[in-house]
């Protein structure tokens, strides 16, 4: 039986080879559609599902974590001038510019925002970049402040604590005419 399908089958190919031929090419063309279907449906599933699932995690923490409106100025208040009471050892008041309107929101941490503040007491003046962490709507931390004079000396190391686009933002309060900096440029 198996000799004669293969005498079959060889009666076919040289009797129409091009019939043969285009079944492959069909048959390929397939092959090749299900692999651009799978290719497809990999990079949708490795990039795009993980934001579905994250984005919704990072909406939990914020929604757990970000006081209400009515409640955010007044406990971001409270809690800075804490902290720069503290860290100055008198009384500080406090005045603040949020550098972006959203808190920015990694993985499961708290979230956090970039301020710009202010701060007088009875001895200085302090001015600053602040990043605070909110947390379970009841309150701020602080989790890194870095004076305009250590910026002014070293700008790199604002690097290490804020996005790009908030660095962008600090610069503008910047004096850099007091750096020594001439025609804009800001490289220093």
């Amino acid at each position: 039986m198996r000799h004669t399908s293969n005498k079959v089958l060889t009666c076919i190919i040289i009797n129409n080879p091009m019939s043969i031929l285009k079944r492959i090419a069909k048959y390929t063309g397939y092959l090749i559609a299900g692999l651009i279907v799978l290719a497809v449906l990999f990079i949708v599933t490795v990039n795009v599902v993980p934001d579905l699932i994250l984005g919704g995690v990072s909406r939990s923490h914020i929604d757990a974590n970000v006081p209400s409106r009515a409640d955010f100025d007044t406990f971001l208040k409270r809690d800075l001038t804490s902290y720069f009471t503290q860290k100055l050892g008198t009384d500080a008041e406090v005045k603040y510019e949020l550098l972006r309107n959203s808190p920015a929101q990694s993985g499961v941490a708290y979230p956090k925002y970039y301020i710009w503040v202010v701060v007088d007491s009875t001895n200085s003046r302090l001015e600053g970049a602040i990043r605070v962490a909110a947390v379970e709507k009841t309150s701020f931390d602080v989790t890194d402040f870095v004076s305009k004079d250590e910026i002014m000396a070293n700008p790199n190391v604002l690097q290490q604590i804020f996005p790009q686009d908030v660095i962008s933002k600090i610069q503008g309060y910047i004096d850099y005419r007091e750096m020594g900096i001439r025609n804009g440029d800001k490289s220093n």
